[in-house]
């Protein structure tokens, strides 16, 4: 039997390998390395103390017991000790292991693509993802009995691509299998309605809003009074006041509060815009920008799926007071946002809106999303708490921050779910990675109260403006406001980061899934928020995502008193062969790299700092066997209700150029072991679970360019220009492995009395990692 390996994909497929015999005639046994120097012929126990003292790097072996120690994998022993040459000695040495009967892994949902049509749905799969000669079965899991819907040979590049009948919502499962038949844990995945290509039952029709004295007057400075606003509702036809659906009867709200660039143009809608102060006496009628309609890609797809959006200009308030930041202006931000959705709700009881009442009985209220762009996105926060004071408060059920600036004065700790989105050349704010992660990071910390899911889409390549469409005008979605002067990044490299359509796009799969989830209860959209259902054409080698589910047990986040002997349940913490290991509270705060300081890398250039403001383990590796294991308390042992193991890591790296899809990737080794010492181990690596590094953080005054494959394949090349003031980020990846693939090729591993994580590297360079948990 042979396999191909490369370095994007190796299967651990653990059996021994079969070594000459020796002068006297015996058998040399693979393993057999004690007593050492004279090997008894035997495998038990004490050839795995041997071992583990080899791997951990506690003796130093010999040539002959490094070539009688290197039993995996299969045949092509890769010169290396590890995890899986300990676990495949263990199997040996309990009579386990008999013949090749150790499943291939099962496929990567991170390297599979969806696209779904009428009836039917292809199915892709990347180059690498299957050993050559594999094959692969896909069966639909929703009929009884299952229904095998393909069977065949993947290409011998090891991807694949193909057809098959298949509805939305409709349950599959793809496996792999191997040359000896063996087939892989299932992969499973619903069907889903790509939301950008999928036209929803319902057609977009809106009405505009631009009354100066449309609100109530409270008697207060800061009264906002001008209700300037764009709403869009599930229609019988596209266009400018449509009738609406007839048979809308219980549409959601989504709430848009738009970004703050300029709101005044001297020339109007003019080719380009030339900026006027914004408290100018002149900035009036047509000079003002509707920067409000920038969102309609997203509210007419929402439109069509039976959802109703608004969003309100905040020019009244930008244009009366010339800091944005005031306590003034927050009130007055808060003030326009909820007694807006006041008159909402008197519309939607009495019938009096001001288009003779048609969105009476229309809308359901008890479900509403708050949704806020770049700066809109500190208002949304603050609108969030704003309206919890209120004595009958509007029912809030989400909140999406896209690219949100956020400061110290927001209230991030939202208790509901939240989804941020991202982008990696956003230049607006050097510490807007920060201000999408905070919310995140709080949520996952929040122990007060019950918890809630949270997602994040980190886009790499993608800028600040792109989201809104006012000034960044694209084929699809012309602006007359549209300038070049704010569509270019650069002109010296070729195709400079994502394109505008692009990035919305990506907005569009990522942000409406979110909605829907949390409004109409689609709950399979859940697929996408995690990063493991993956639209094809999306820009899903640019996108990285983080999750975290209400459901978790958290082994450790460095949130108390450093102290890298224990982890967060108080269970014990080893590690060896790294050059140093260190736990900090706030990694912002106290990360070497934010610091100035060289770690890991020469300074080159562009130096690098870490923006989460929550706590982690630093680990600097210089090449040799590491190893980094903690302990499950009594207690805390059994797992059996989790569907994955996760934790959040980063790469330090300050290389100049950065190469972010190159294959050097990091690779790490994870090992459960229960109370009886039975393991399960997973060979991690980029191509299967998540890439490490997530490409770095462009802050201001820096950009990134790409050179694409004319071919339609991912970047081949990226680079990196910055200045000696800025610093490049790390962003923070969530890699999540099912606990049933630890189960696949274990020694009965028993997921009830769970007693250890072990993590094992010989990488070097250095690593942050924090959020160590089990969860689903």
């Amino acid at each position: 039997m042979r396999y191909k390996l490369n370095n994007i994909n190796i299967y651990l497929l653990l059996v021994f390998l079969a070594l000459p015999l020796n002068a006297s005639g015996l058998d040399i046994l693979s393993g057999d390395v004690a007593p050492r120097g004279n090997p008894d012929g035997k495998l038990d126990s004490a050839d795995i103390a041997v071992l583990e003292l080899f791997v951990f790097g506690k003796a130093i072996p010999s040539f002959s017991e490094k070539k009688l120690s290197d039993v995996a994998p299969i045949n092509l022993p890769d010169g290396d000790l590890n995890f899986a040459d300990v676990m495949v000695l263990k199997q040996q040495v309990s009579g386990k292991i008999i013949s090749d009967s150790f499943s291939p892994y099962s496929p990567s949902p991170a390297n599979i693509t969806f696209e779904k049509n009428a009836n039917s749905v292809r199915i892709r799969g990347k180059a690498g993802l299957f050993s050559e000669n594999n094959r692969i079965k896909i069966i639909n899991v929703s009929v009884s009995p299952p229904v095998t819907l393909f069977e065949g040979t993947v290409n011998s590049d090891g991807s694949f691509s193909v057809s098959i009948s298949a509805l939305t919502g409709e349950k599959i499962s793809i496996i792999a299998i191997d040359e000896s038949g063996n087939e892989s844990i299932p992969t499973p995945f619903t069907i889903l309605d790509d939301p950008l290509l999928t036209t929803g039952p319902y057609q977009a029709g809106w009405v505009d809003i631009d009354d100066p004295t449309f609100l109530p007057q409270t008697g207060s400075d800061w009264d906002p009074r001008h209700l300037w606003a764009r709403l869009v509702y599930p229609a019988t036809a596209f266009g400018k006041e449509t009738t609406i659906d007839p048979g809308i009867s219980s549409s959601p709200l989504v709430v848009f509060i738009h970004q703050y660039t300029q709101i005044c143009d001297t020339d109007g809608p003019g080719a380009g815009t030339t900026k006027m102060s914004d408290t100018d006496p002149a900035c009036v009628n047509d000079k003002r920008i509707p920067l409000h309609e920038g969102y309609m890609y997203l509210m007419n797809k929402l439109a069509e799926y039976g959802i109703t959006s608004i969003s309100i200009s905040r020019y009244e308030i930008l244009h009366k007071y010339s800091s944005r930041d005031s306590a003034a202006t927050t009130a007055a931000n808060n003030a326009l946002i909820l007694r807006t959705l006041d008159k909402i709700k008197e519309w939607n009881s009495a019938g009096n809106d001001p288009f003779g009442g048609f969105l009476v009985n229309k809308l359901d209220l008890s479900k509403i999303v708050l949704s806020g762009h770049s700066s809109g996105g500190a208002i949304a926060s603050k609108a969030y708490s704003a309206n919890l004071d209120r004595a009958t408060p509007h029912s809030i059920v989400a909140i999406s921050l896209i690219a949100p600036v956020l400061s110290s004065s927001e209230s991030n700790t939202f208790n509901v779910p939240y989804f941020g989105i991202r982008g990696g050349a956003d230049s607006d704010s050097a510490a807007s990675l920060e201000f999408v992660f905070e919310p995140f990071d709080k949520i996952m910390r929040n122990v007060s109260s019950a918890p809630n899911y949270a997602s994040v889409a980190y886009v790499h390549g993608a800028n600040h403006k792109f989201f809104n469409t006012i000034l960044t005008s694209t084929a699809s979605s012309p602006s007359p406001w549209a300038g070049s002067e704010v569509e270019s990044i650069d002109t010296i490299f070729i195709n400079p980061g994502l394109l505008a359509e692009e990035q919305r796009n990506i907005t569009v799969r990522a942000l409406i899934p979110f909605i829907r989830m949390n409004l109409q209860g689609v709950s399979e959209y859940r697929q996408v928020l995690k990063g493991e259902y993956k639209f094809n054409g999306a820009p899903n080698d640019f996108t990285f995502w983080s999750y975290a589910d209400e459901s978790r047990l958290t082994i450790d986040n460095s949130s108390g008193t450093p102290d890298i002997s224990t982890n967060s349940l108080n269970g014990n913490v080893t590690h060896n062969g790294f050059v140093s290991i260190k736990e900090y509270t706030d990694l912002q705060a106290s990360f070497p790299g934010n610091m100035g300081q060289s770690i890991g890398a020469p300074p080159l250039l562009c130096g690098g700092k870490i923006n989460h403001s929550i706590g982690g383990l630093v680990f600097e590796m210089n090449g040799a066997s590491a190893i980094y294991s903690t302990q499950l308390p009594i207690g805390f042992r059994d797992v059996s209700n989790y569907n994955v193991l996760s934790f959040r890591i980063a790469k330090y790296s300050n290389l100049f150029p950065f190469l972010p899809y190159s294959n050097n990737s990091t690779n790490i080794q994870l090992q459960l072991t229960d109370s009886m010492g039975r393991t399960g181990l997973i060979n991690l690596n980029s191509n299967h679970y998540g890439f490490i590094p997530t490409p770095q953080v462009y802050d201001k005054e820096s950009y990134t360019s790409f050179i694409r494959d004319p071919f339609g394949g991912p970047p081949i090349v990226a680079y990196q220009v910055c200045n000696f003031l800025t610093a490049n980020a790390i962003a923070l990846n969530t890699i999540r492995i099912p606990l049933s693939h630890f189960e696949a090729n274990s020694t009965n591993i028993d997921l009830t009395r769970i007693e250890s994580i072990s993590f094992g590297t010989k990488e070097t360079g250095t690593i942050v990692m924090t959020d160590i948990e089990f969860s689903n």
